[in-house]
């Protein structure tokens, strides 16, 4: 199955300075974006039970509408609190995925995938909560 290429986002980072957190501010959202595609092909595929397959999915989603919340917020402080829930759900995402991989018939590559994602995610995202950004 070939993926379509995404539409370019429509959220704008706003940054009375432009230098290079905003740039990773813009990098985070859109590895948040690629990893709410890669959760949708693992819920197509994945048989589990609803309540964990509907978490994920709120979760995956939800990290990239704190990012974008972030993108939004001129204070610093909001800027952290949004990371902050951000790297939560990500952590709960990464359990989750643990817990599909032990519990069902599920190619450990699509998983693993999605796993590297959310590993790369959680690195930023830890990053950019712990900055003044």
């Amino acid at each position: 199955m070939v993926m379509e290429s995404s539409p370019p986002p429509f959220i704008v980072f706003r940054n009375p300075k432009a230098n290079a957190a905003s740039i990773e501010r813009v990098d985070v959202y859109q590895l948040a974006l690629d990893f709410t595609a890669k959760i949708e092909l693992i819920l197509r595929k994945v048989e589990a039970r609803f309540h964990l397959k509907d978490r994920l999915d709120r979760n995956a989603t939800g990290i990239a509408i704190h990012v974008g919340q972030a993108a939004n917020d001129l204070a610093p402080s909001g800027r952290r609190r949004s990371y902050r829930l951000a790297h939560a759900l990500a952590v709960d995402c990464s359990t989750i995925l643990d817990i599909i991989a032990r519990r069902t018939d599920v190619d450990r590559n699509v998983v693993d995938l999605a796993q590297k994602l959310v590993a790369q995610l959680l690195s930023k995202l830890e990053h950019l909560r712990n900055q003044s950004v």
